[in-house]
């Protein structure tokens, strides 16, 4: 869904059974690595990158959440209850990262569109990485006054 809608999309995954490009064919890249060590298996992230955690286990996502997070992406998402919410931004600020950053992390992520089935869900992220997106475009002046938009009326 996010390559239908301009983003250019990286799976990171750490089983080799799910790390197949041919189950992603919109995505530009499909890489097997340890959670653990994402830098080390030639994964990074800039402050140009947007990052959606969505692992197999609380413990990956804090782990990931931890070497993405100080890259300072432009967006960091995390699926998960309000509990898991919880539970990962105590884990973080233990293990010392900025308590500011660790705020800024869109999680549970994705807009609330009172999502359910797995396709809404995809949809709420989407659309909640385009707000993030559209927000940072500088804005444009208007190509016309409001002026000339108004209708006169004369009697």
């Amino acid at each position: 869904m996010l390559a239908s809608v301009g983003f250019r999309v990286v799976i990171v995954d750490d089983r080799a059974e799910v790390a197949v490009p041919k189950r992603f064919p919109e995505a530009e890249r499909v890489v097997l690595v340890d959670f653990r060590r994402l830098a080390a298996s030639g994964v990074t992230v800039t402050p140009s990158d947007y990052a959606v955690v969505l692992t197999h286990g609380h413990a990956a996502d804090v782990d990931v959440l931890e070497q993405v997070v100080p890259g300072h992406p432009v967006y960091v998402g995390c699926i998960g209850s309000r509990g898991k919410a919880a539970y990962a931004r105590d884990a973080l600020r233990e293990r010392g990262l900025d308590p500011m950053l660790v705020d800024a992390i869109h999680l549970p992520i994705g807009e609330k569109i009172l999502a359910v089935t797995p396709a809404e869900i995809a949809v709420s992220i989407a659309a909640e990485m385009i707000r993030c997106r559209a927000q940072r475009r500088p804005e444009r002046p208007h190509s016309h006054s409001a002026a000339e938009g108004q209708v006169s009326r004369q009697s």
